[in-house]
């Protein structure tokens, strides 16, 4: 009886950490704007082809929305300089900022504001 009991306890315990899995759920739609730490005004940032403008220094792009994927992003800056990338929105955090630092590289972070 008491085997039973044990074996009984170990299926259950099993059952229980088997259905209490934490799994992290991705959004469907993530809400990207791009931020330009770049030491001079972007007149022209493009991303998934979608023309966001031009950006003064130390600013935010109007936030857009695109599914999960891998999407182009190009820019040009004030004195004409051409850059180009490819970014991929994954994760759980469904707001994310391209950011264009100081040196003209391009990173993905959580929108953290």
């Amino acid at each position: 009886m008491k085997k039973v009991n044990v074996s009984l306890f170990l299926i259950l315990f099993s059952l229980t950490l088997v259905c209490c899995k934490k799994e992290s759920i991705e959004p469907e739609m993530y809400k990207i704007s791009v931020y330009n730490g770049y030491f001079e005004q972007i007149d022209s940032v493009k991303l998934n082809l979608i023309d966001l403008g031009s950006l003064d220094i130390n600013s935010f792009s109007t936030p857009i929305l695109l599914k999960k994927g891998l999407f182009p992003i190009t820019y040009i800056t004030e004195s004409g300089l051409f850059y180009s990338a490819n970014v991929d929105s994954k994760g759980v955090h469904e707001n994310l900022i391209i950011n264009i630092d100081n040196n003209g590289l391009i990173s993905i972070n959580n929108d953290e504001r």
